[in-house]
This record gives C-alpha cells, sequence and structure tokens, in this order.
C-alpha cells in the first residue's frame, strides 16, 4: 500500500508450515540472506545457538552455504521452533510482542523509503537487518 506496512497490526498463525529448501537454491544469493536475516532476528532476541547455527557454516564455508538444501532446512526449522511459541502467545507479554517486531519500525521506514526514492528498492528483510543494527547502535548509546 502506498501509506505503508502493516497498517492494521494484526497477527494470525499459521495453519500450516511447509519447508521446500530445495526450492530456496532456484533464489539469488541477495534474496537467501533476504529470508536469512529475520531469521537471525529471531536468534538474536531468543537463542545464541541459532546465531551460530546461522553464522558459522557462513564463516566457515562462504555464501555457498547458503545453497545447501540442508543448511536451508535446518535454519529453517530452529527458527520456526522459536518463532511460533511468541506468536501464538503474542498477547502474553512485551517480550513476545518486541521480538517479532525487531527491526521493523526503523526497517519499515527505511524499506518504504527505498520504494520511493532507489532505482533497486531494499527487500523486507535487508530493511529489518538494517533496522537491528540501527535499534543496536540506539540501545548501545543508551546504555543498554
Amino acid at each position: 500500500h502506498d501509506l505503508g506496512k502493516n497498517l492494521l497490526g494484526c497477527y494470525y498463525p499459521a495453519a500450516k508450515i511447509v519447508i521446500d529448501p530445495e526450492c530456496c537454491q532456484t533464489l539469488s544469493a541477495r534474496h537467501i540472506r533476504n529470508g536469512i536475516s529475520e531469521a537471525l532476528k529471531h536468534g538474536l532476541c531468543q537463542s545464541k545457538d541459532l546465531v551460530d547455527r546461522i553464522v558459522d557454516p557462513v564463516r566457515k564455508n562462504g555464501e555457498k552455504v547458503l545453497f545447501d538444501p540442508n543448511y536451508i532446512e535446518d535454519i529453517c526449522k530452529a527458527s520456526i521452533e522459536i518463532k511460533v511459541p511468541t506468536l501464538d502467545h503474542y498477547s502474553e507479554s512485551d517480550f513476545n510482542e518486541m521480538c517479532p517486531q525487531y527491526g521493523h519500525s526503523i526497517g519499515h521506514a527505511v524499506e518504504s523509503l527505498s520504494w520511493t526514492h532507489s532505482h533497486e528498492p531494499l527487500l523486507h528483510g535487508e530493511a529489518v537487518a538494517i533496522g537491528m543494527c540501527v535499534s543496536a547502535e540506539i540501545a548501545n548509546a543508551r546504555g543498554y
């Protein structure tokens, strides 16, 4: 929509989740990194193990691991396992509200601006990654 994203603010848990990691092999590295950034968001909020599972193979093997269906399946499953409980119990705590939104407030603004002021707009995950970086810098500047 021209006015922005997520204007209604409603979440509905998925009735079913289907993972086809071989389909990801048809995507560009940019699009895979786009999706990985959302998984990384949950890792940063909820699980150092997930951060390590995302980052360590890339450090060891380079970006070629992004096209390994076993890597993609592992990251998808691990991310879903920690994300679903925050959505199922979304209204029960501030944490369950903050975690899915980490990086999104700034990310949505950056993403929206990129669509109106860029020849190559940012993908959602790229914008969220920028939002997470800015949020971390703000928290650090405030002493957190």
